[in-house]
């Protein structure tokens, strides 16, 4: 059986950049979602089928999130 996760809130938060997490290749890390107001969510899903759709197709995703060292 194939597993995948994704993973918008991790502890510790934000995620060490040592951490063993990132090297998984069926861990996906998305950034937390807090509370949204309206049509937030439908736009947010939208946008996020658009980016997995460009990554299926092995084109560049247009909301990339760098991953930053810990002050």
């Amino acid at each position: 059986m194939d597993l995948t996760a994704v993973l918008d809130v991790t502890h510790p938060e934000p995620l060490p950049e040592d951490s063993p997490i990132w090297d998984l290749p069926n861990v996906h890390i998305s950034t937390h979602i807090a509370g949204t107001l309206g049509n937030e969510d439908s736009l947010m899903a939208d946008l996020c089928l658009e980016e997995l759709d460009r990554y299926l197709e092995g084109r560049p995703l247009l909301h990339v999130v760098p991953v930053m060292p810990e002050a």
